[in-house]
């Protein structure tokens, strides 16, 4: 991920609904499980158990059953096939970094059902025109899916409701005072 993007991780409203009985605010994010789950992941070690819920490694997918066909189909009018991974069980786009377009997302799905297991995508913050973005989120409101950023705050998906966070956001900071943000990231590694 660029220091410029920033990710969203999309979620199906049901798959809230039915854990929660209403819709949080946002969900919990735990570093420190996270990271034990990415290092399992990257060992193959699928009997890793992180002891405490994290909403980045919940499978929200599980009973949503949403299709993955049609949604590949929306976003490949959007945005390039990434060329760089090729899988069968995942599909990921990618824009033109050079040109100040690098928004990108990536889809999984299960090769049995078709149904999606994993959706998500990113924003290029140095991009001013904001049309692939505005239509990544509307096939989000079509399909009733919620977007989470990556301090687990959860948004309907529109822009202006994500305004905030993402003027928050470490991409944006970055962007706007590259020198106050290298600065503090070296104070946090300390």
């Amino acid at each position: 991920m660029a220091i410029w993007q920033y990710q969203l991780f999309v979620i199906p409203r049901e798959a809230l609904m039915k854990h929660f009985k209403s819709i949080p605010d946002s969900l919990a994010i735990h570093k420190d499980t996270f990271k034990k789950m990415w290092d399992s992941f990257l060992q193959h070690d699928q009997d890793s158990d992180c002891e405490s819920f994290d909403a980045r490694n919940y499978n929200w997918w599980q009973h949503a059953s949403i299709k993955s066909k049609n949604l590949i189909n929306q976003i490949d009018e959007l945005l390039p096939r990434d060329t760089f991974i090729n899988s069968s069980d995942s599909v990921s786009w990618k824009g033109d970094s050079k040109n100040y377009n690098d928004h990108d997302a990536f889809l999984a799905f299960d090769l049995k059902s078709g149904n999606v297991i994993d959706f998500g995508f990113r924003i290029d913050l140095r991009d001013n025109n904001s049309s692939s973005i505005i239509s990544l989120l509307k096939i989000c409101q079509d399909k009733d899916f919620l977007v989470m950023d990556s301090k687990g705050n959860l948004f309907e998906p529109r822009l202006d409701l994500l305004s905030d966070s993402i003027k928050e956001s470490r991409a944006a900071h970055y962007l706007n005072d590259p020198e106050d943000f290298f600065r503090k990231l070296v104070n946090d590694e300390n």
